[in-house]
């Protein structure tokens, strides 16, 4: 009777599972293809099969981590990148940059620190540009820090006028320095491309009004695209003159619109998304 009960069973289990075959492993293409669709629920389960599959390889970490960036979820891809640095014989200062950016947008910023100064120890060429880490100075109040950074900055790009804020935002807040000092010490730049930059930079230069930057905005009958862009950088570092400036309300109001309505792609979206957070925190 105990034999005939296991060979029904046998027999049953064939029908549920294919007569006993198992699944074919999973690929990169079909991964590719649910992500195509916009099946990103289904793209991520195949990425955790193929991981218990391949539990050696970096790839299908890598592409479950891309999952979760992809979606904003950025805590949840931080143990994928962590896990996947660990297989690798030797982690690059790209990887261990990029997870420092990963962690900087999930608002983890001093492991961002961490990760930026390892892979600056890896590739000592990569300090000078490494405005990233002027950022994270700034977020945590290491003011002397940032100033300097942006200073090794300007090295590489004497043209940019993000560049040049976010060191007067860093002397603004440092006591040794305070506002009037940044504002009257602001380094120069020729010409930014970028509307309303070249106005934002008379702004933090006490030479222009928030009224000003606006009217930048619309001048010249801007396309759909460019008009994005230029609100974008508008309500980001209106916010961000506000926030310096203390006024927590107006810093909140812009940082919001350039972290939602007017989002740009892109790592700066995510800083204003941050300073949204950090400035509730301190509400």
């Amino acid at each position: 009777m105990k034999l005939c009960l296991c060979l029904i069973a046998t027999i049953m289990g064939s029908f549920q599972f294919g007569y006993g075959e198992e699944p074919a492993p999973v690929t990169t293409a079909a991964i590719k293809q649910a992500i195509v669709q916009n099946k990103l629920d289904e793209a991520r389960t195949l990425a955790t099969r193929m991981i218990a599959e391949q539990p050696q390889s970096y790839t299908p970490l890598w592409i479950r981590a891309k999952i979760a960036i992809d979606l904003e979820q950025f805590a949840l891809a931080i143990p994928d990148l962590e896990a996947g640095e660990k297989l690798l014989r030797e982690p690059s200062a790209e990887s261990i940059n990029y997870l420092g950016t990963i962690r900087y947008q999930a608002g983890q910023l001093k492991e961002a620190l961490a990760d930026f100064d390892r892979a600056i120890k890896l590739e000592p060429e990569l300090e000078a540009g490494h405005w990233q880490r002027g950022i994270v100075y700034y977020d945590l109040g290491q003011w002397e820090n940032g100033r300097k950074q942006f200073e090794q900055y300007q090295g590489v790009d004497d043209n940019d006028v993000e560049n040049v804020v976010w060191r007067a935002m860093c002397m603004a807040r440092d006591p040794q320095f305070g506002w009037a000092k940044a504002a009257g010490d602001l380094l120069k730049v020729k010409h930014d491309r970028r509307v309303p930059l070249m106005v934002v930079h008379q702004l933090f230069a006490d030479k222009a009004t928030e009224a000003d930057v606006m009217k930048a905005v619309d001048e010249g009958n801007p396309g759909e695209a460019e008009l994005l862009s230029r609100r974008f950088y508008a309500h980001l570092y209106l916010g961000l003159y506000h926030e310096v400036r203390g006024n927590k309300t107006e810093a909140l109001k812009h940082l919001e619109l350039a972290s939602g309505k007017y989002k740009l792609p892109g790592y700066m979206a995510e800083v204003a998304r941050v300073h949204v957070g950090l400035l509730k925190e301190k509400k």
